[in-house]
């Protein structure tokens, strides 16, 4: 069976993410900057339902070669993992993979080694602890005013009774956010808050919460 998550490249960057919500999440910031140049966008999973993770570059970079178009095309790759609770371990963990799959190998975080292809690593956020949540929790924050206190005071009383690390509470926080905006599903995942008008309301890819990120992006498509 042919990987759906790899399939046929169409330009010279790629973007290379953990997993399907991430993908998401980036073509949507990205449709919304025209300067920035066309980006392939996969993540580590073998397809849509393939969770990923950041284990699984290594086995995705190693894969992409036998990718007629991707050799043809593929010029640049940056991959985007979480910083979890320790940006550097984080990057170290990316970086043993990329070497061990045979690719250029950066010496530090968002600087790009040169290679055939060249790669860079970028840990979110940016030189803290964290992870996507991190990120996109910003963005909800001014829509809803009075459920985002109803969901700072929820976050806070949980907090307060069991110990949670700082980068699952960007998970707590975001996930009773949408909960809270979207009562025709209160469970819904991240990936379609950026597929139709009305669920991009919730976690807008235009808010400026994005713009160090999509910066970085324009730079590195240089």
């Amino acid at each position: 069976m042919p990987d759906r998550n790899e399939g046929d490249f169409s330009a010279a960057f790629l973007l290379l993410c953990e997993g399907p919500e991430d993908v998401c999440f980036f073509r949507a910031v990205l449709d919304e900057h025209a300067d920035i140049p066309p980006f392939n966008i996969r993540h580590s999973g073998k397809d849509r339902w393939d969770t990923g993770g950041n284990m699984r570059f290594g086995e995705r970079l190693s894969a992409l070669r036998v990718n007629r178009s991707f050799r043809e095309l593929i010029k640049k790759i940056l991959i985007v993992t979480d910083s979890d609770a320790d940006p550097a371990a984080a990057y170290q963990k990316v970086r043993a993979q990329v070497g061990a799959a045979g690719y250029a190998i950066p010496s530090n975080v968002r600087e790009t080694a040169d290679g055939d292809p060249s790669v860079c690593i970028m840990t979110v956020p940016f030189d803290r602890r964290g992870n996507l949540e991190c990120i996109l929790a910003p963005a909800t924050r001014q829509a809803k005013p009075q459920i985002t206190a109803c969901v700072d005071k929820f976050v806070e009383c949980v907090t307060a009774l069991d110990h949670w690390e700082e980068e699952q509470q960007c998970k707590l926080w975001l996930r009773a956010m949408m909960a809270a905006r979207w009562r025709h599903d209160p469970g819904i995942n991240i990936a379609p808050l950026f597929r139709s008008a009305a669920t991009t309301r919730i976690i807008p890819p235009e808010d400026q919460a994005f713009n160090e990120l999509a910066n970085f992006i324009k730079a590195f498509s240089v």
